[in-house]
């Protein structure tokens, strides 16, 4: 019946999506941002050489675990923008790259992308102290400046335990439970607060500060895949 349930839910948000989705192509076809789009997308790609990761990583003024972040910061631009990574050069503006994104996509979705790629935190408390720093605007700075602002507001790696944490913050009526999902992961550091059906939570965690693991969701449901723990 949930899973039921979630398929009639996410028909239902398909169906409300779309007409956003026409709006903002609407939008683009009027204003000539989708025409602006397709042509940076292909002066990007047919305009210049692929870079490679070796070629890349050569330009940037940094060695060591910080090139593997900024590499993580290309791969997470290119999936975004629709472009191979290749297409990314150190010194292209990072106003362009955001431009060439969804506008439902951002700079979380990047960090997001990042740190779920490196299994690594990254601060936006740091990286934030560090762009007043460098007294830096959007609008004048290089992907290679940005990216290394994210890698110097990497804390480091995040818990090896599998999945995605869960814990109860108290059983609700009629079957219902409160949970906080993700918290200590990245920028969610606090978590986010659910309410979610008794029957997602396995039944030793049902209970206040009854905590799991999930790997995601499928068909709308938890994946249990460690749990529950007691804390």
């Amino acid at each position: 019946m949930l899973r039921f349930l979630g398929k009639v839910a996410e028909f239902l948000f398909r169906m409300l999506s779309y007409p956003l989705l026409f709006a903002n192509w609407l939008f683009g076809a009027i204003s000539g941002e989708n025409r602006w789009i397709r042509e940076q997308q292909q002066r990007m790609t047919e305009g210049r050489p692929p870079l490679a990761d070796a070629d890349f990583a050569a330009r940037l003024p940094i060695h060591g675990e910080q090139v593997r972040i900024c590499l993580a910061v290309r791969d997470a631009f290119a999936v975004d923008c629709g472009l191979p990574k290749t297409a990314i050069y150190p010194d292209d503006g990072v106003a362009v790259l955001f431009r060439l994104m969804s506008p439902w996509a951002g700079f979380l979705d990047i960090i997001f992308r990042v740190e779920h790629a490196l299994g690594i935190t990254v601060s936006a408390r740091e990286f934030q102290k560090r762009w007043r720093e460098a007294e830096l605007r959007v609008h004048d700075v290089s992907f290679e400046e940005f990216a290394c602002i994210v890698a110097s507001a990497s804390r480091g790696t995040a818990p090896t335990s599998p999945g995605i944490s869960v814990r109860v913050i108290g059983l609700l009526s009629p079957g219902s439970v409160r949970v906080v999902v993700g918290q200590g992961v990245g920028l969610l550091d606090g978590g986010n607060e659910q309410t979610w059906p008794i029957e997602w939570v396995p039944a030793s965690a049902r209970r206040p500060n009854g905590e799991f693991r999930i790997s995601g969701f499928k068909a709308g449901m938890p994946q249990v895949v460690v749990g529950p723990e007691v804390v």
